[in-house]
């Protein structure tokens, strides 16, 4: 009887580890790091506001993560993916896609907990992705991809198939959007993309990074070495303006009549007239790694991502900055 019971006990005890540690493998361990040294490995290339506190980014290990306080916390959520994400944008505060390398369309429908990989027509790498609403979105990449959805779930190809990078592209409503690129390449659709025309940029065959319109009519560009052409008529003439700096600028965006645009080695500019004049900014964004997304929700709440870990936040027009506080990753 008592060597009944002693075995009994052993295989209780036996049976209670093997549980405990199954639900410790099933259970993710998180650990939180703050902003700064510890997390140089990760290279942020895109911030995006959800809504008002709600925020996302994307970089490159397949990193999405999200923010529930205007980004100064931010948590990852797991994508599935190991590769780059160059880009991520979201419609309302639940519907969101992301892309990168290998053709990789990622959706999400719960605000960006969970994330599904959607067929793609290309494996080459997505660079840009420009989402106006559920029914009007694209991407372009590299090997001349500019792709269409009316859905979000099927992605056609709107254009040639042709050895050339495209780096950006940028709606200002359903119809009319302009792409950039490799080879100073500018091309311009008027019907959401069912035609595309060329439009002439005066640099030659300078790389072209980022464009953006204030309207229909009056927008930027940016190029190699902190090249910047205008154009005031929807790109029909497009004219190299003064720059303030030699640094690449790699995202512009603009509020009403003021621009913003960042870029290499810690480049932060600013124009008060639709662009056509630019000055380095006078606020300390503290690096000198390169800028590559900024994005604000208002006129006060500005946020900036980049190399090496950096998400910079103001609350105050830009006019000082600070670091985002901690990033909780899952326990390798």
């Amino acid at each position: 009887m008592k060597r009944n019971r002693i075995l009994f006990w052993l295989v209780f005890i036996t049976m209670s580890i093997v549980v405990f540690k199954g639900a410790a493998l099933a259970e993710k361990r998180y650990v939180t790091f703050p902003f700064g040294p510890k997390l140089y490995l990760y290279n942020f290339y895109k911030i995006v506001n959800i809504d008002e506190n709600k925020m996302a980014i994307v970089g490159n290990k397949g990193t999405i993560c999200l923010s529930q306080d205007g980004g100064s916390n931010w948590k990852v959520s797991e994508s599935g993916i190991t590769s780059e994400l160059y880009d991520i944008a979201f419609v309302g505060d639940k519907d969101g896609w992301a892309i990168g390398r290998f053709g990789v369309i990622l959706r999400t429908k719960d605000g960006g907990l969970t994330w599904k990989r959607i067929k793609c027509p290309v494996d080459s790498t997505l660079l840009s992705l420009h989402v106006q609403d559920k029914n009007h979105m694209w991407i372009v990449g590299e090997w001349g991809t500019l792709l269409f959805s009316a859905d979000g779930e099927t992605w056609v190809k709107q254009y040639e198939t042709i050895d050339r990078i495209y780096r950006d592209v940028f709606f200002i409503d359903n119809n009319q959007g302009w792409v950039v690129g490799e080879f100073s390449v500018i091309l311009h659709t008027r019907d959401g993309g069912k035609t595309w025309i060329d439009q002439k940029s005066p640099l030659g065959e300078r790389a072209l990074f980022a464009v953006s319109f204030s309207d229909r009519d009056n927008g930027i560009a940016s190029a190699m070495d902190g090249h910047l052409i205008l154009t005031s008529d929807s790109g029909k003439t497009w004219t190299e303006i003064e720059s303030p700096t030699d640094k690449t600028p790699l995202d512009i965006m603009f509020k009403g009549q003021k621009g913003y645009a960042v870029g290499h080695d810690g480049t932060f500019l600013v124009s008060e007239d639709r662009g056509k004049t630019w000055n380095i900014s006078k606020s300390n964004v503290y690096t000198l790694g390169w800028l590559k997304s900024i994005t604000s929700f208002g006129d006060q709440k500005f946020r900036i991502s980049g190399a090496n870990g950096i998400v910079l936040i103001s609350n105050d027009a830009c006019k000082t900055w600070g670091f985002a506080s901690t990033l909780t990753l899952v326990h390798p």
